[in-house]
């Protein structure tokens, strides 16, 4: 039998198709925030949106930080310049420029854009890594998507602002407002998370708060040239915000309830209630962020109070009696203060660690919550000793836990 020549086998394996390799799975862009829960039950949904977070990031708009996503972290201006020239280059094509930082390119693009423009591009350049205020955040996306916004709605004047940016971005189904009067709180910060959830509504149009297919738009009346009194004026719907209470600031109020010995709201308010403080009143008030009420931290500082005191009188051997006589030395300083002063020093640790538990050691907030907390005039005016014999008279369930 010839024999094929070498080269000539060689040839038709050459031709032969390879097995076909396996295809990889992909990486889930998710997974490594491991602050984000998306597998709640309806009933324990999380205060954030998650699927606008993954939209955000899917779509390469937003990114986690170095421990998590984070998203009740407030967002700074050069992350929201940064997101907002994502959105600018993703609608238009145009390219974001190099820079030394990370934030350099997108802040030079948005400068490049601002023209006559109103917006925080001064503090922009000066001090990026500043918080961010909606109406900062409004600004900037209108001025990168702004040109290109569709028009659902007709608002002409709103309660707390008529900046065209505002309105053009409430027109659009961006913004909402905080309440049922439709007010945008401009001055007010903006977690990741609230971010998040505006830049998705930007990026998928089924999002957007009036949205309707392209063909069944209705025409738009023009603006009357005057802004409408204000019982003609356009209300928008309410935003996610509870009592115009920012994400955040919610998310602690559950937690500090949850860290008492009272789960049952009603239990809350009716604690409040006997020591003689309505429930729902403001005990502490953050800016731009909302308040935090007596039934959200009274039963907190009992299980506090409890816990502190009994471990010290414990490991000095006093009496109760004896406890609230004593003075002892300051957590922070080499003051001795009287028991009172001490707890109260102590109960300020106590929601600013809660707060840190739920920023994930980010500390940027922590010094807001204790000064509004110094500053509180409730608080002031708060008796630690009168509120814990209180519990032990008559929520002695609370204690010892």
């Amino acid at each position: 039998m010839q024999q094929k020549p070498i080269a000539l086998l060689l040839a038709l394996s050459l031709l032969s198709p390879l097995p076909a390799r396996a295809a990889q799975p992909q990486a889930d862009p998710m997974a490594p925030f491991f602050d984000l829960d998306p597998d709640r039950s309806p009933d324990e949904r999380p205060w954030y949106d998650y699927e606008s977070i993954r939209i955000c990031v899917e779509q390469g708009l937003m990114q986690g930080t170095d421990y998590g996503f984070k998203p009740a972290q407030p967002i700074t201006l050069a992350e929201v310049a940064v997101l907002c020239a994502r959105i600018h280059s993703r609608e238009t094509g145009q390219p974001i420029p190099a820079g030394e930082s990370w934030y350099d390119g997108p802040v030079s693009l948005l400068l490049s854009l601002a023209g006559d423009s109103n917006g925080p591009f001064e503090t922009l350049q000066t001090a990026p890594k500043s918080p961010a205020t909606r109406l900062d955040f409004a600004q900037l996306l209108d001025l990168a998507w702004g040109a290109n916004a569709p028009r659902y709605h007709d608002y002409t004047a709103l309660p707390d602002t008529d900046d065209p940016a505002v309105l053009r971005l409430y027109n659009a189904g961006i913004l909402t407002g905080t309440d049922a009067l439709g007010s945008f709180v401009p001055g007010r910060g903006l977690t990741r998370a609230e971010v998040a959830a505006m830049a998705a509504r930007v990026v998928e149009p089924t999002l957007r708060k009036g949205y309707v297919p392209a063909q069944e738009v209705p025409a738009v009346t023009p603006a009357p040239t005057e802004t409408p009194q204000p019982s003609e004026t356009v209300q928008p719907p309410a935003e996610d915000n509870h009592d115009s209470r920012s994400p955040a600031l919610e998310q602690l109020a559950a937690y500090l309830s949850r860290r008492s010995g009272l789960t049952s709201s009603d239990d809350r308010d009716a604690f409040c209630t006997a020591f003689g403080l309505e429930p729902h009143a403001p005990l502490l008030s953050l800016p731009y962020d909302g308040n935090l009420t007596a039934c959200e931290l009274l039963p907190f500082f009992v299980t506090i109070i409890d816990v502190q005191m009994t471990g010290v009188a414990e490991s000095r051997g006093l009496s109760r009696e004896e406890f609230w006589a004593g003075t002892f030395r300051s957590p922070h300083a080499d003051d001795i203060l009287p028991a009172g002063a001490y707890l109260k020093s102590l109960l300020k640790d106590g929601v600013c660690e809660s707060l840190l538990v739920l920023q994930g050691n980010d500390r940027s907030e922590v010094a807001t919550l204790r000064d509004a907390l110094t500053e509180s005039q409730a608080f002031q005016d708060l008796d630690p000793q009168a509120l814990f014999e209180f519990a032990v008279l008559n929520y002695p369930q609370i204690l010892n836990r």
